[in-house]
């Protein structure tokens, strides 16, 4: 190889990683804006578009409802992968009781707006979502069985739909096909809009680190 020619091949490999840094700097400084600026404006109106509004979607009834039947469903031994002696084993790492209730929202019978909500069970009886509740403890064999959230006959609040043409069920936790629910609704979109959010910023991130991986592998390529 001539020195001219060297010196081309090395100011082409120059001109390559130079062009790998000045990427490397723009998705440094697009996830900079990303991350400090886009959080209370862009990315919140982002995740808005689809985070639920349970204040939106449900009225409290004004009444409390009836806990009327406790139902025992399983307890779960939790188990969690772990490393032991080089291997990787199963171990007990929690325990868990489910239960759902079965309640009435007598309220509803008698309601002056009963347009405003769907209702086909004409008892006004309903099945909640499962209540998993932790004991606690590592094994199932220790301890005794978590005491349900309700008793039977127990009072607790209640919402319903606000909009009986809107199906709830399919983004919130209901236990029944007219989303009567007596667990908050609320509960339902911090767990929902937290996935969302975390979701909506990592694949952000992720995006900006597809260009420069891409061109620095080309350039590796390249000057090979």
């Amino acid at each position: 190889m001539t020195s001219s020619n060297r010196n081309i091949r090395e100011t082409s490999q120059s001109f390559n990683l130079t062009y790998v840094y000045l990427q490397l700097f723009k998705t440094l400084l697009f996830l900079q804006i990303v991350t400090i600026f886009l959080p209370s404006d862009k990315i919140g109106s982002q995740i808005g578009a689809f985070a639920l509004d349970p204040l939106e979607d449900f009225v409290r009834i004004t009444s409390s409802c009836r806990i009327n039947e406790v139902v025992f469903v399983e307890t779960k031994q939790k188990l969690c992968t772990t490393k032991i002696g080089g291997e990787e084993e199963d171990v007990e790492c929690g325990c868990e009781d489910t239960y759902f209730f079965t309640f009435n929202a007598p309220e509803l019978s008698n309601a002056t707006d009963m347009d405003s909500v769907n209702i086909s069970n004409l008892d006004y009886f309903y099945r909640s979502r499962n209540d998993v509740v932790d004991r606690g403890v590592e094994n199932c064999l220790q301890g005794q069985r978590v005491e349900p959230r309700w008793s039977e006959g127990s009072l607790t609040e209640c919402w319903m739909p606000r909009a009986p043409d809107k199906n709830l069920t399919a983004s919130y936790n209901c236990g029944n096909e007219e989303c009567i629910k007596i667990f908050s609704p609320i509960l339902d979109a911090i767990k929902e809009n937290t996935f969302e959010k975390v979701s909506y910023i990592l694949g952000i991130i992720s995006l900006g680190l597809v260009v420069p991986v891409m061109t620095l592998v080309i350039c590796l390529k390249q000057t090979k």
